[in-house]
């Protein structure tokens, strides 16, 4: 007989037939998640319905259940639970991905009207299967092992600040080879990196316990935005889309290790399918791919501490220790506008603390109010010829954000070489 803790505060003895019928039901339930996970609900469901209402839905609960598997020898060694879980989950991803994006882009032809000629939807479909076969390459080249394999282990004593990780205008896929600056995706890779390096040291210095990461859109560099921009790119659309991905992956993974991450993101004028901006629908955008891949793999990684939120199409909104944030990509503002934050309030009927923007790739903060503030996010492509020729050249940088836990919002630029 062994007993748990129940969520009020009682001790509950449970029997061997109890703690038997409790294993078996568990590993019935992981055999059919291709992450490997019990859903704990469901397990208390059918445990009632063998005749145990003594079950319950929390930790100690799940603890007890654990160590019992153990000390019968059911319980699986870390390395052979990790494997079974990659083998198994990345079957289901690729799977997945590949049968949400077609669907999406099916649904996005019927409902849309977009009345497209048979040739033109062919390619279309095309166009899908080469982006799931890119997904499917890139998914493949990620070792679930040692993902799953890492454990939480949040700061002891965190305090309550916040931070906001904002990354904004990837531009996966461009080549930029000019006097002041280089940029390719090994390149973008080792800025990423130095990124994720500096925000990590700065959230383990301010005891922080959660990070929100929001990117602002323009994650490609793309081929159809513009003709003369496919000899200008290292890849296709369709692998710019499946490293993106893949990046933003790796970020939010390895952030995961010590805080607890949330993930939204949106699309930037650079990510539209349509070479017409006026004429570009809702979620028609590489986003919306980079987001279902992402969205994936937390949902079927089944790593508790991270949390996927939907945000819209081109705008997110997110509320750290009282203080309300709109991001958006920036392309709609003007430049020398300080009126942003004001003109998004009205327009949303709600006060907003501070609006952070993308997509000029200049690092900009201002107060612009009592406490209010403008917040504009560099690049991590840094210049290119366009930006020299008009005298606009900036460093590559990302920004990360505080919101102390008395609500000071302080904004920091994070040079990355």
């Amino acid at each position: 007989m062994r007993s748990y803790t129940n969520k009020d505060g009682e001790t509950i003895d449970v029997s061997k037939e109890h703690l038997d019928t409790a294993v078996k039901i568990k590993q019935a339930l992981q055999s059919q998640s291709p992450s490997m996970k019990c859903s704990w609900a469901k397990h208390r469901q059918m445990m009632i319905k063998e005749g145990f209402d003594d079950s319950e839905n929390s930790e100690p609960y799940r603890q007890m259940i654990k160590y019992y598997q153990k000390t019968i020898g059911e319980l699986p060694s870390a390395p052979k639970y990790a494997e079974m879980v990659s083998e198994s989950q990345l079957g289901s991803i690729k799977d997945m991905v590949g049968e949400l994006a077609w669907q999406k882009r099916e649904i996005q032809h019927e409902t849309k009207k977009l009345g497209k000629t048979r040739r033109e939807i062919i390619d279309g479909s095309l166009f899908i299967n080469e982006v799931t076969i890119a997904i499917k390459n890139v998914l493949s080249e990620i070792d679930f092992k040692e993902i799953l394999n890492h454990t939480f282990s949040p700061i002891p004593q965190h305090g309550n600040d916040r931070m906001i990780a904002v990354v904004s205008d990837w531009h996966i896929g461009a080549l930029v080879d000019v006097e002041s600056n280089k940029y390719n995706y090994e390149i973008a890779q080792d800025r990423i990196e130095q990124y994720i390096n500096q925000i990590y040291a700065m959230a383990m210095k301010r005891n922080v316990y959660r990070i929100d990461v929001v990117y602002l859109g323009d994650m490609l560099e793309h081929a159809y935005m513009r003709n003369s921009q496919a000899y200008h790119a290292e890849f296709p659309v369709s692998r710019q889309m499946a490293l993106g991905g893949r990046l933003l992956i790796d970020l939010i993974t390895k952030l995961s290790k010590k805080f607890f991450v949330t993930y939204r993101g949106f699309s930037g004028n650079h990510d539209r399918m349509n070479g017409d901006k006026n004429g570009n629908i809702d979620g028609d955008t590489g986003m919306v791919v980079v987001n279902e891949m992402i969205q994936l793999f937390i949902e079927t990684a089944g790593i508790e501490n991270i949390v996927y939120a939907q945000a819209k199409d081109f705008s997110a909104t997110l509320e750290a220790n009282g203080k309300l944030f709109k991001f958006v990509h920036g392309d709609l503002e003007k430049k020398a506008d300080q009126g942003k934050i004001h003109d998004h309030s009205s327009r949303d009927k709600v006060t907003y603390d501070a609006i952070v923007y993308g997509h000029f790739h200049h690092y900009f903060a201002q107060e612009v109010g009592i406490d209010r503030w403008e917040i504009r996010c560099g690049s991590t492509k840094g210049s290119d010829d366009y930006s020299e020729k008009l005298g606009l050249g900036s460093a590559p940088s990302q920004i990360a954000i505080i919101v102390t836990e008395s609500g000071e919002i302080q904004p920091y630029r994070i040079r990355v070489y």
